[in-house]
């Protein structure tokens, strides 16, 4: 099943970040954005990820691409959202196909946050999403 959704979704990913995913019909067909709220760890490891991923579509010194080469595929990936119940049952499987970093959030460095953990958001745009596994029902996917 193509398409997307028409309100706003959110499950949480197997990293640990909330996803959500807007659906704005204004944007038309071909834009469609995949967000998250990222807590970062000490090691920087999904930080460090996404800004590779990133860089290696559009440097960002320099303005050059890192990949041989224009094809998509070289660049997009597939991604999977668990949307849970309450009690932690899986409800729904979306698989996100041709997802790549279109943001990446600064991550704030002053010190009136010392109590809180460091938090970023990226956002993904992907080409179309199908439900792939679940209880509720695959509304048609596969």
């Amino acid at each position: 099943m193509q398409g997307s959704v028409s309100t706003r979704d959110a499950a949480w990913y197997d990293s640990g970040a909330l996803l959500w995913q807007d659906a704005e019909a204004s944007r038309g067909p071909s834009i469609r954005s995949l967000g998250s709220s990222v807590f970062n760890d000490e090691d920087f490891l999904l930080r460090n990820a996404f800004e590779e991923w990133s860089n290696k579509i559009n440097k960002l010194q320099g303005n050059i691409r890192d990949l041989p080469g224009s094809e998509a595929s070289r660049y997009k990936a597939q991604a999977q959202v668990t949307q849970l119940s309450k009690t932690g049952q899986k409800l729904r499987v979306y698989q996100f196909n041709g997802v790549w970093p279109s943001q990446i959030a600064p991550i704030p460095l002053d010190w009136g946050s010392q109590d809180t953990i460091e938090e970023f958001s990226i956002t993904l745009e992907y080409d179309w999403f199908e439900i792939v596994d679940g209880s509720t029902g695959n509304a048609g996917g596969a």
